[in-house]
């Protein structure tokens, strides 16, 4: 008897994984079906649940001499595939959350934007608004600092305030 399986096992490179032996009397034949599937714990995606087991179906002496030289290398490409594929997932969620905190960067430069158009209207409304536009120019800055018409608006400001200190 081979003492070794459990640590051949455990040297074959995934932590989690079903095992399953069964014996079968086929035209008198004393045969073994082994299935091995590793188990993809902690991934979302559907497909990876779809894997089928690696199959083996052999004498209990074939399988004592070969069963870890068929197995190591076809398990640690599954286990890589998995890996990879749990990457992958991990990788396009923060994407999408990354997309969204830009979206709604975007938004609030766009209501900022709006608001300070508002105000910006008449030179006459220019200086009494003065301080709410320099206000809004730094919160659009803020967000976004190269916001070109936040840009456009302070020089504008700047001008009128100047203007306004020389009388």
């Amino acid at each position: 008897m081979n003492a070794e399986f459990f640590t051949q096992l455990k040297n074959i490179g995934t932590t989690d994984f079903n095992l399953s032996i069964s014996l079968s009397y086929l035209k008198n034949e004393n045969l073994m079906t082994v299935s091995l599937l590793p188990i993809a714990k902690d991934n979302a995606d559907p497909v990876l649940k779809k894997l089928k087991p690696l199959t083996l179906t052999a004498t209990p002496e074939e399988l004592d001499q070969k069963f870890f030289e068929v197995i190591t290398e076809p398990i640690k490409d599954t286990v890589s595939f998995i890996s990879s594929t749990s990457e992958y997932i991990k990788q396009q969620n923060q994407l999408k959350a990354n997309t969204q905190v830009e979206k709604d960067k975007a938004e609030k430069v766009k209501k900022k934007e709006k608001e300070l158009k508002e105000l910006m209207g008449e030179e006459s409304e220019l200086q009494n608004n003065a301080k709410k536009i320099k206000s809004l120019i730094v919160d659009i800055m803020t967000i976004d600092p190269n916001n070109s018409y936040a840009k456009k608006c302070n020089e504008i400001v700047l001008s009128a305030t100047a203007q306004e200190s020389l009388f």
